[in-house]
Order: C-alpha cells, then sequence, then structure tokens
C-alpha cells in the first residue's frame, strides 16, 4: 500500500467525492468519520493535523481506499515537551476511527500502523475509537503490546451529574418493518397505535430532510433539544 500524508485544508477538499465514496462502502463508518463533519473540524480546532490517505499504489489516477484522521498535540511535563497523537476528532467526536474499503481493510490498517510507528512522537492516544475487533486487532498488531494501556475516563458533570463520555447508538436495519420485527409484540404494536394516531391529526407530519429543507429541519430538531435541556 501506498500512503500519503493529507496535512492541510485545500487537499482535504479536493477528496470530498473520494471520501464520500469509501464512506458509503465502509459498513463501519459513522458521522464523525464523514468528509463534511470532519473538514468543518478540522478547520476550527488549533494546532496541527494530518490525515493518512491509503492507496494500492503511487500512482495519480489511483483513488484512495482508506483515510485514518489524526491530530498532533504538544504537552511539557516537568519540563519535558511531549508530541503526542491523537485521533482528529478528540475532542468534539463522540467517536472516532478509520474509514475504510472493507475489501483493503486487511492491507491498508497494518500500512497505516506501520507509518505511524515511524513517525516522531511519544505517546499515542487511541481515544473513543468505535471500530471492529477486526480492525482493532490489525491495528494494534503492530505495536508492543506492553505498551499499551486501556484506561476508562469518565466526564461527569458536577452540576448536574451528567457523564458526557457515554455516548449511545442504535444499528437500525435498513427498513422500517425490519427494525419493528425486532421489538417486543407490545412494543410493537404500542408504535404502531402512535403512528395512526399521528396520521390522523393535522398538527403534525412525517417527513424526510432534503438539501433544501436541512437547515430548517436542523433548527427545529435543536429547538427540541433547547426547550427540553436548556434550565
Amino acid at each position: 500500500m501506498h500512503i500519503d500524508i493529507i496535512e492541510s485544508s485545500p487537499p482535504l477538499a479536493g477528496l470530498e467525492d473520494n471520501w464520500n465514496a469509501v464512506y458509503d462502502a465502509d459498513d463501519q463508518a459513522q458521522i464523525f468519520l464523514s468528509w463534511k463533519w470532519l473538514s468543518g473540524w478540522l478547520a476550527s480546532i488549533p494546532g496541527p493535523w494530518f490525515i493518512l490517505a491509503a492507496k494500492e499504489r503511487d500512482a495519480a489516477d489511483l483513488p484512495y481506499v482508506a483515510f485514518w484522521p489524526l491530530r498532533l498535540q504538544t504537552k511539557i511535563e516537568k519540563s519535558d515537551v511531549f508530541g503526542d497523537i491523537r485521533m482528529a476528532g478528540n475532542f468534539g467526536a463522540d467517536y472516532t476511527g478509520i474509514v475504510c474499503r472493507p475489501e483493503a481493510e486487511h492491507k491498508v490498517i497494518p500500512a497505516f500502523a506501520r507509518t505511524v510507528r515511524q513517525m516522531n512522537w511519544a505517546r499515542l492516544h487511541l481515544d473513543n475509537v468505535r471500530i471492529s475487533e477486526r480492525r482493532w486487532r490489525l491495528l494494534t498488531a503492530c505495536f508492543p503490546k506492553a505498551g499499551f494501556h486501556t484506561t476508562k475516563v469518565d466526564k461527569v458533570i458536577k452540576a448536574d451529574g451528567i457523564d458526557n463520555s457515554i455516548c449511545p447508538y442504535a444499528s437500525l436495519p435498513n427498513e422500517w418493518n425490519a427494525y419493528l420485527d425486532a421489538l417486543s409484540t407490545n412494543t410493537r404494536q404500542k408504535i404502531r397505535r402512535l403512528l395512526k394516531q399521528l396520521e390522523a391529526s393535522s398538527e403534525y407530519q412525517i417527513t424526510v430532510a432534503t438539501p433544501e429543507t436541512f437547515d430548517r429541519d436542523l433548527k427545529t430538531l435543536l429547538g427540541f433539544w433547547d426547550k427540553k435541556w436548556r434550565a
């Protein structure tokens, strides 16, 4: 595998279509690995960042098959300066990770790990990584096992006791009826009854966001959050 390093916004902007194609093919991809979210986030954070981009060989006409977004952080401890590598999504993403075409992961992820090992850093932080066990083994197999430590970090807000390190997610099937079939009979019947009431109401409606309505729909969603949690 050939690994390129993307370090600035202009070349990242040129990767949008390639990135989206890989994202769509990756069943482990999630919103915090999307080009749209990451490009906006990286443009707003202080300090350097870089993205490892993998392709089959060094040829300009070949598309990339995987991306690993990372960032650099310098720390001073007892007059010593340490260079740390972190996941690029920290500290704004609920989850971080690697976006990769599934058929290429067995070559790409070890190549990513070897590239990082050759860099100059003191500590590698794999915070909030949401990744399959298979990909995790491919990634960590290239590092000394004794050098890895797993730690649970609580981010409890003292004012209300809410732990912001808990970020639930749901794996959803492709069809609504398949989702309903996975529920209990009682829950399924309750949802269908409530949906019939909703459909009979003239006050509310179910719709799908489009590029034209996205800003309005997002404002509505955040308005619900504001009413529920602002206080």
